[in-house]
């Protein structure tokens, strides 16, 4: 299903080959012919990098859905939802994870951060 959906969005924005593919991506010629045609698939940096070019999800070029991304409500919801478990333990410190581009970031939050999260949440959910 990886490599059927690659051709697709290969095809939607009009790379006619694996090379001008790879020119974009900045990786090697026979690593994405080699996706294309089901030898291999991505690593972790590549799925990253496909995802991002072609604006998809992860799930959506792995076949497991039909939804080229998710909901935007869903995808506030989920987040919103693991900040507040997070917040539950205001008077823990707390360990918040991102992405800063493709390399995660650990942030460590004191209770009073915890605090100012909360009320930018509320902002958001009253919008």
């Amino acid at each position: 299903m990886f490599a059927q959906r690659l051709k697709e969005l290969m095809s939607e924005k009009k790379l006619g080959s694996g090379y001008q593919l790879a020119k974009e991506l900045n990786v090697s010629q026979s690593m994405v012919d080699n996706w294309i045609c089901g030898k291999t698939k991505p690593t972790f940096e590549g799925m990253v990098l496909l995802c991002k070019y072609f604006n998809v999800s992860a799930d959506y070029l792995l076949g497991i859905t039909d939804a080229p991304f998710p909901p935007a409500q869903t995808l506030q919801e989920l987040t919103a939802q693991k900040l507040k478990n997070s917040l539950a333990k205001e008077n823990q410190r707390g360990v918040l994870m991102g992405f800063h581009g493709t390399k995660p970031e650990t942030i460590t939050l004191a209770p009073k951060d915890f605090t100012k999260i909360k009320a930018m949440l509320k902002i958001m959910k009253d919008q």
